[in-house]
């Protein structure tokens, strides 16, 4: 008697395993999934790793949709250059200052001095054969001309000066970071006012307040970074982009 399987309880078993498997992906995948899966396991593997979803329909980028809304407004980097540039605190201000700085021990210091002389001398000349005594007469006008270039050997390898700049140039990016953190928090604060609406369940009289002192804080926030700025960047792009203003 050989204990072998029959060729009947093979295919049984067979037929038990794919019903698990359809029920298993049914499970986890769908009804649509797990009819495909009955149908071939192969092309379900990659959907089943998937969690199953399958294809949906692309759903729109939010941080594509803020884009188009505040396409024409300016950005925040060309704000702060503004905002800089009116402070007078760009970095290459404050290189200039330590280049020149480093520079200026290699020029020397220049004199020019101009001048002019006026005199006049008279004598008398006495000789015993004359009869008369002649008087000598003659003036002096002379002009001189004198310049003078002087260098100074230590100021060539170390100026002083350039301390001075560089304690002048930290100054000014300490400056410089400060405009631009208050531009960056302005700039941002008026985006979240613009893109959302104070949550309150009052109606009436109470949400129309509400919504103007809304209205006002973004008209500060602006005002403040056109300030800043020293130019009208909201008022040439109407200002409140993506709602219309009460």
């Amino acid at each position: 008697m050989s204990d072998s399987p029959s060729p009947c309880s093979s295919r049984a078993r067979r037929r038990l395993h794919a019903a698990r498997f359809a029920l298993v992906v049914m499970t986890v995948a769908g009804p649509a999934e797990a009819d495909e899966g009955a149908n071939g396991a192969t092309e379900l593997l990659p959907m089943a790793a998937s969690g199953g979803r399958g294809t949906r329909a692309a759903t729109a980028d939010p941080a594509a949709v803020h884009d188009v809304r505040f396409s024409t407004e300016p950005k925040v980097e060309e704000l702060c250059r503004a905002a800089v540039a009116l402070a007078l605190a760009e970095p290459e201000r404050a290189r200039s200052f330590l280049l020149r700085a480093r520079l200026a021990g290699w020029l020397p210091e220049l004199r020019f001095r101009l001048f002019r002389r006026f005199a006049r001398t008279e004598g008398l000349t006495l000789d015993d054969t004359v009869a008369s005594t002649p008087l000598d007469v003659s003036a002096v006008d002379d002009v001189r001309y004198e310049w003078r270039a002087t260098w100074d050997l230590s100021r060539m390898v170390f100026n002083s000066d350039e301390l001075q700049a560089h304690s002048e140039a930290l100054r000014m990016a300490d400056v410089r970071r400060d405009i631009q953190s208050l531009v960056v928090r302005l700039y941002f604060e008026r985006r979240r006012l613009l893109v959302g609406r104070p949550r309150t369940e009052a109606s009436g009289v109470a949400a129309a307040e509400a919504e103007e002192h809304r209205w006002l804080r973004v008209a500060e926030v602006e005002a403040q970074l056109e300030a800043l700025t020293g130019r009208d960047f909201f008022q040439a792009t109407g200002g409140g982009v993506g709602e219309a203003r009460p």
